[in-house]
C-alpha cells in the first residue's frame, strides 16, 4: 500500500506542504530574491545578456565557493560583500580546479533560477514562438483529397467491416502482399457503392470539408516568419539558451559527447563589435 507524504507543521503550527526544494536558501536566496525587481527591469529592456556577468561577479562578492551550497554562509562578509577576492595565481592546482568546477555549476543555476521567474514578472509569448511552429510544418506537399474508397476504408463507422472483409479475402484467396492496398480499395469502394444516396452523399460532404481543413492547416504551416527586428534579435538571442540547452544536453545523452553551439553577428554599426555567443 503507498505511503502517503505527510505534511510538517512549520514553527507556527502552519502545515508545510510537501515539494521540491530549491538550491538556494537563507542568504544566497536572500540576495537573488532582492536582485528580482533589477532582473525584470533588464528583461523589459532586453539586456540581460550584458547583466548576467554583473549578478555572478555580485554574488560571489558575497558567498564564498569554498563554502558548499548546503551550508550557510557568513553573514558579515555577506552584508558587507566582503568575500576575499582569491585570483587563480595565488591558488594552490587544487583550489583553482575547485574554484573553476564550482563556479561552473553555480553561474548557471543561478541564472536558471532567474529565468524560471521570468514568467512571474514579465507574461509575455517567446519571440520563438512562430520559429519552433515552423520546425512541424508539414513537408509533402499540399494535402491531396481521398479518393470516396480511401476515405470510406479509414472511416471510423465502417472501417472495421472493410478490414473484416478484407482479412477474409486475403485468407482466402492467398492474395499476395502487393495486391493488399488494390484489394482493399476494392472493398471499400464496393460497400461504399451498397450504401444509400443520403449516406454517399454525407460522406462525400465529409470528405470535401476534411480536405478543406487539411489545405487550411497546410496554409498556415507554410506562412513565413515574420521579420526581426535589431531588438526582436537581441531578445531572441537572450532566450537562446534555454531553448537549445535541452537539446545540446539530449545529444551528450544519447551520444556521450558533450556539444557547444558557437555562433557569431557582424557589427550593425562601424563602431559596434563582432558579436560571439557560446
Amino acid at each position: 500500500m503507498a505511503k502517503k507524504k505527510m505534511a510538517q507543521a512549520a514553527g507556527d503550527g502552519t502545515p508545510k506542504r510537501p515539494g521540491p526544494r530549491g538550491n538556494f536558501h537563507g542568504l544566497r536566496l536572500k540576495f537573488l530574491e532582492s536582485k528580482l525587481p533589477t532582473f525584470f527591469d533588464k528583461v523589459s529592456a532586453r539586456k540581460t545578456h550584458n547583466w548576467w556577468p554583473v549578478i555572478h561577479a555580485e554574488y560571489w562578492s558575497r558567498i564564498s565557493w569554498r563554502v558548499p551550497l548546503d551550508q550557510e554562509v557568513d553573514s558579515t562578509m555577506f552584508d558587507d560583500a566582503s568575500v576575499p577576492i582569491e585570483i587563480d595565481e595565488d591558488l594552490s592546482e587544487e583550489d583553482k580546479q575547485m574554484k573553476t568546477e564550482v563556479m561552473k555549476k553555480v553561474n548557471p543555476m543561478v541564472k536558471t533560477w532567474f529565468t524560471n521567474r521570468k514568467s512571474k514578472g514579465v507574461p509575455k509569448t517567446s519571440v520563438w514562438s512562430t520559429f519552433l511552429k515552423q520546425l512541424v510544418q508539414p513537408t509533402g506537399g499540399v494535402p491531396k483529397k481521398r479518393n470516396i474508397a480511401q476515405y470510406y476504408m479509414v472511416h471510423t463507422d465502417y472501417k472495421a467491416k472493410v478490414d473484416t472483409e478484407f482479412d477474409h479475402r486475403v485468407e482466402e484467396e492467398d492474395i499476395p502482399p502487393s495486391e493488399h492496398l488494390k484489394i482493399r480499395s476494392y472493398i471499400a469502394k464496393k460497400f461504399f457503392l451498397q450504401e444509400d444516396k443520403e449516406t454517399k452523399e454525407r460522406l462525400e460532404k465529409e470528405n470535401d470539408l476534411t480536405h478543406k481543413k487539411m489545405v487550411a492547416a497546410y496554409e498556415a504551416a507554410w506562412k513565413g516568419l515574420p521579420p526581426i527586428n535589431p531588438d526582436g534579435q537581441d531578445e531572441a538571442l537572450e532566450e537562446l539558451e534555454e531553448l537549445v540547452q535541452p537539446l545540446l544536453d539530449g545529444f551528450e545523452a544519447y551520444t556521450g559527447v558533450r556539444f557547444v553551439l558557437t555562433g557569431g553577428r557582424p557589427p550593425r554599426q562601424e563602431s559596434s563589435k563582432y558579436t560571439v555567443v557560446v
